[in-house]
């Protein structure tokens, strides 16, 4: 796994932005930690714009994420489309994606993003793209997809330990994740060749849980979900390889301050 660790300047007030490059482990020093993090906006920027939003996804990149978590679902019709639950809500109730054409969805709702409109924007910020698996008969769709998109070097799956041999396509490109900081995810991710863990945050646990992953050879991070700014500094100050926010702007503010 490689960052493009992206840094604001300060130059930033006038709206210019400052990209760097390195690898994971690599980075430059700071107050915070002397890793070369990897930034992933959760579901897009969904501390500020809807889940798996365009906005979202172009808010993330304009600020310097590295990459961008979304949420894939198949429609009645094998579209492919990006939504965190398997249903919508509409003026009459909920209804399930599976069960709607691609068109329906967007007459009903409004708005429905194709996998491949998502991959042409994520591609345009020159981001990572971390597609979180939630239905193990889609998952080989999903990726074959991704692949026909030429985005394949580019792409990881992210999925619950639980689930890895249901969702489980292509171990290369997978990082595995425990709502615990719990180690014995190591073990289980060298049985799979897997290089990349992560855990939920908790203030007890991750640091231990990401040298222990490190010292292994494996990447390591944690994911948070609606955590304070107070909790990701707190977070960034435990040496992850990768963290995974609600608040990819400001995890890449708090890595840019020297």
């Amino acid at each position: 796994m490689t960052t493009r660790r992206r840094f604001l300047s300060g130059l930033v007030g006038s709206g210019s932005v400052i990209f760097g490059y390195s690898a994971i482990g690599g980075g430059r020093a700071n107050d915070i930690t002397d890793k070369n993090v990897e930034i992933i906006g959760h579901r897009g920027s969904s501390a500020k714009y809807e889940d798996n939003s365009v906005e979202g996804i172009r808010f993330a990149g304009r600020n310097g994420a590295d990459g961008v978590e979304l949420d894939i679902r198949r429609t009645a019709d094998d579209f492919l489309i990006l939504n965190h639950y398997p249903f919508r809500f509409n003026e009459r109730g909920s209804y399930d994606i599976s069960d709607r054409t691609y068109n329906q969805i967007k007459e009903s709702t409004g708005s429905a993003v194709k996998l491949g409109e998502a991959v042409d924007i994520v591609r345009e910020y020159d981001m990572d793209l971390i597609v979180g698996m939630k239905e193990p008969a889609n998952a080989q769709m999903i990726w074959d997809r991704i692949i026909e998109e030429g985005y394949r070097e580019r792409s990881r799956m992210v999925m619950w330990t639980r689930h890895i041999d249901d969702y489980l396509v292509d171990a290369e490109k997978t990082i595995i994740v425990t709502t615990p900081p719990d180690t014995s995810l190591i073990q289980q991710a060298e049985e799979y060749n897997i290089d990349t863990v992560m855990c939920h945050y908790a203030n007890g646990g991750v640091g231990y849980f990401i040298d222990k992953a490190n010292e292994n050879g494996l990447n390591a991070g944690y994911w948070s979900l609606v955590g304070s700014t107070t909790d990701l500094r707190k977070g960034l100050s435990k040496d992850p390889d990768v963290v995974m926010t609600n608040r990819p702007k400001e995890a890449v503010q708090m890595l840019g301050e020297y």
